[in-house]
């Protein structure tokens, strides 16, 4: 048996999977980096050092699942996208492991974006029919963006539609998780709260410029609920409700102008439950969607490995 080993080393994961060549995967352990309670999120700095502290012993593991002999190439996130000036120091935490496997494996190594690795796990682990071209929401606390995507033989090509000004709608989300005393990130508890919510709850109005939108605002008005006091549910309800209908008047301004109907949804935001189910009350009448489980929504090295796997077979079968 043939595999491929992929490497996520984002701003808050350190990630392993390894998958077989008829795509089944073999073996995969995942680490979230260590956040100082009550904090909003880490340095760049600090996040790379546990990546190369603690990387080694996530890697470790899942090799020891591993038959040495049956690696045929390593795949791992270079930069947050495809763009020739994207770059984050905690990708180096990846590529340097990437590098030592790859030579001491003496196999291949295929380079991707953080990007494309979610897009690629969502369409896998979401079951999404192929297309040669779809629209995609990217939602996490470093990326808020309406896309266009065609599948092409290096992976994909990636157009930004629409993108979030200021705040990421990750950070929207912990910001006022982290300001209702939960911890760091925030997002799995927050969503929790909103779908507990049984009572009305005070609108937070959208900020969309086109397909362009900003969380500030909001972000702002729901810092201003918590401090007079509105109940934690109520205001999670309120966050979740205004990512929701950005996400439903950008889309709707994406399909028109691309024609495209088949989202697919990817990050760690889309992976709420509360805003999947305002996502598919509002777009499923002109729309088939697509969200990856949780797990898979959130940062991730199957994406890669199933990149690494496509690029191989595209060189050596």
């Amino acid at each position: 048996m043939s595999v491929i080993i992929g490497i996520d080393t984002s701003c808050y994961t350190t990630s392993v999977a390894v998958i077989d060549l008829d795509g089944t995967k073999v073996a995969e352990n995942r680490r979230l980096l260590a956040v100082e309670k009550g904090s909003r999120g880490i340095s760049q700095s600090a996040a790379l050092f546990q990546h190369i502290r603690e990387g080694s012993d996530v890697i470790a593991q899942v090799l020891a699942q591993v038959n040495k002999n049956s690696v045929v190439a390593v795949a791992v996130s270079t930069a947050p996208r495809n763009l020739a000036d994207s770059y984050m120091p905690v990708f180096l935490a990846g590529v340097n492991a990437a590098k030592i496997l790859g030579a001491a494996y003496a196999v291949p190594i295929y380079c991707f974006s953080h990007q494309e690795g979610h897009i690629m796990a969502a369409l896998v682990t979401a079951k999404m029919p192929k297309k040669q071209e779809f629209l995609a929401v990217h939602l996490s606390g470093g990326t808020s963006e309406i896309l266009k995507v065609k599948t092409i033989p290096e992976g994909f090509e990636i157009n930004i539609l629409g993108a979030g000004t200021d705040l990421h709608a990750g950070q929207f989300v912990d910001r006022v998780g982290v300001a209702l005393g939960l911890p760091f990130p925030a997002g799995v508890k927050l969503d929790k709260l909103a779908c507990s919510c049984k009572e009305d709850f005070t609108v937070i109005k959208v900020a969309v410029c086109g397909r362009d939108f900003s969380f500030s605002g909001p972000e702002s008005a729901a810092q201003r609920l918590i401090a007079k006091g509105e109940k934690a549910e109520k205001v999670a309800c309120a966050t979740f409700d205004c990512i929701a209908k950005t996400l439903v008047k950008t889309l709707n301004s994406a399909m028109e102008h691309t024609g495209l109907q088949n989202i697919l949804f990817s990050g760690g935001v889309s992976g709420s439950v509360y805003l999947k189910q305002k996502l598919e009350e509002n777009l499923l009448k002109r729309a088939a969607l697509y969200f990856a489980p949780p797990e898979y929504a959130r940062d991730n090295a199957l994406g890669i490995a199933y990149l690494g796997k496509k690029a191989y077979y595209d060189q050596h079968i």
